[in-house]
């Protein structure tokens, strides 16, 4: 067979049918596959909500445990990253402040506090940061215009709190 003015063999012809099939087998089979396969990575907004507790971190029945819940759910509706980081010693104000002062370093957007010293050392120290939303579980707490009271019973608050929050760092 002449292609070109080039006489191709038996073997060349086959040659290049086969590197051909293959091609368009790769191919067709790349494309089924992108098609087909659902992300597994979450994808994430650049708002990251953190949560600051008492050494005994999310332990259950606690108060750190219900807010790290409702801010677990603030996270599957807002795709807002969550941590949280428990103080390490005494819950103490004096304590507490430079893991406060952590999560600021890592730029937590909204910070939710519970705990004795958390709570002390984020309330004495929320008006530095102004460009951060600061939520503290504790209903006698006064507020400030980057600093939210709520009770640790009313999860709906939370909730609703955190939302407007995560939004509102979101926009």
């Amino acid at each position: 067979m002449r292609i070109g003015g080039v006489r191709l063999s038996r073997r060349a012809i086959l040659a290049v049918i086969t590197v051909t099939t293959v091609a368009v087998v790769v191919a067709v089979s790349l494309t089924l596959s992108l098609r087909s396969s659902p992300t597994r990575a979450r994808q994430y907004t650049a708002t990251t909500a953190c949560l600051l507790t008492d050494a005994t971190g999310t332990a259950p029945g606690t108060s750190a445990a219900t807010a790290w819940s409702e801010m677990q759910k603030a996270s599957l509706r807002s795709r807002a990253k969550i941590q949280y980081l428990p103080i390490n010693g005494p819950s103490t104000t004096q304590n507490a402040v430079p893991y406060l002062n952590t999560l600021t370093q890592r730029q937590c957007a909204v910070i939710v506090a519970t705990g004795t010293g958390p709570v002390a050392a984020t309330a004495g120290n929320a008006h530095r940061y102004p460009t951060i939303t600061f939520i503290v579980i504790d209903k006698d707490q006064p507020q400030q215009h980057n600093l939210v009271s709520v009770s640790a019973a009313n999860n709906a608050q939370l909730q609703a709190v955190l939302q407007q929050a995560i939004q509102r760092h979101d926009a």
